[in-house]
C-alpha cells in the first residue's frame, strides 16, 4: 500500500495538501465494509461489490461509480483512507397557493420528528408558518431530494436550504 502511495505522489495524483476526496455516505460505509474485510481496491472495485451487499445499495454505488472520474475519486479515498462525507443538498417546501393569500407569512412542509410515524415508518407532514422571508427550523424542515421524490409535492415550491459558514 505504501509503493502505491509513493507511485501516486510521483504521479502528481496524490498531493500534500491536496483536498479530501467527497463521496457518497453508500460509498463511504461500502469502503469501510471493505477494509473491515480486508480487500484491497481492485475487490474494492468488482466482484466484491455486487456480491455483498444489499441490491439497491449496490445499484447507487455502481450508478456513483459509473460518472467521469469517480473511479479515481474511489481509488483515492479507499487507497488514503482519507476522504469526506457529501452531505446532500437540503430543501424547504413552500406552499405556493397558501403562502400567497397570506401576506405575512409563508406555509412550508414541516415533517413531525418524534415518534409520530406511519406504520411504513415514515414521519407524519404537517404545515409550519415563518415570517416572509425567514426561513423556518432546518431540523423540522429541510428535506432530501430522495424525500421529496417519494412524496407528491406538486403545490409546493423547493428552495434550496443555504448552506451556512462551517458545514
Amino acid at each position: 500500500m505504501k509503493k502505491l502511495l509513493n507511485e501516486l505522489k510521483d504521479t502528481g495524483l496524490l498531493k500534500e495538501h491536496q483536498a479530501l476526496p467527497v463521496v457518497p455516505e453508500c460509498v463511504g460505509e461500502w469502503i469501510e465494509h471493505c477494509k473491515g474485510m480486508g480487500y484491497g481496491l481492485i475487490a474494492a472495485l468488482t466482484f466484491k461489490l455486487s456480491s455483498t451487499m444489499h441490491e439497491e445499495l449496490s445499484v447507487k454505488i455502481l450508478k456513483w461509480l459509473g460518472n467521469e472520474g469517480n473511479d479515481e475519486t474511489f481509488a483515492l479515498a479507499f487507497i488514503t483512507g482519507k476522504y469526506e462525507i457529501e452531505k446532500p443538498q437540503l430543501f424547504y417546501l413552500k406552499h405556493i397557493d397558501m403562502s400567497k393569500r397570506n401576506s405575512i407569512n409563508d406555509l412550508y412542509l414541516k415533517k413531525y420528528i418524534h415518534t409520530d410515524l406511519t406504520e411504513n415508518g415514515e414521519h407524519r407532514l404537517s404545515h409550519t408558518m415563518s415570517a416572509k422571508g425567514i426561513y423556518p427550523s432546518k431540523e423540522y424542515c429541510a428535506f432530501t431530494q430522495q424525500e421529496i421524490d417519494s412524496m407528491q409535492t406538486g403545490s409546493y415550491e423547493q428552495i434550496p436550504v443555504p448552506v451556512e459558514d462551517g458545514e
